[in-house]
């Protein structure tokens, strides 16, 4: 599975925010629960549509920067929070 398919983009669903393929919950989510520490874990028992696979992909860095540079379905200021959410989770991986 690579990362163009792991997340959907339709105006039906959540008004375009991007979602994970197959679910309703926003991407954004990962990485605001991620950035404040909660582990994936934990994010994925809130959000059991969402499986492990889909989330590592998202997560592994140069995929990430990847999709975000060739997409344009965040705005700059969702890739703003994504990016600085990223930089949480590795300081506190660095704990």
């Amino acid at each position: 599975m690579d990362i163009q398919g792991i997340i959907i983009t339709d105006k039906d669903i959540l008004g375009g925010q991007p979602v994970f393929a197959g679910t309703r919950v926003p991407v954004e989510a990962l990485f605001d629960h991620l950035g404040a520490g909660v582990s994936l874990d934990e994010f994925l028992d809130d959000f059991p549509t969402v499986n492990r696979e889909q989330a590592i992909i998202l997560i592994n860095r140069k995929n990430l920067e990847s999709f975000l540079m060739k997409a344009p379905v965040f705005s700059n200021d969702q890739i703003k929070n994504i990016l600085q959410s990223r930089k949480a989770i590795n300081n506190w991986r660095r704990k």
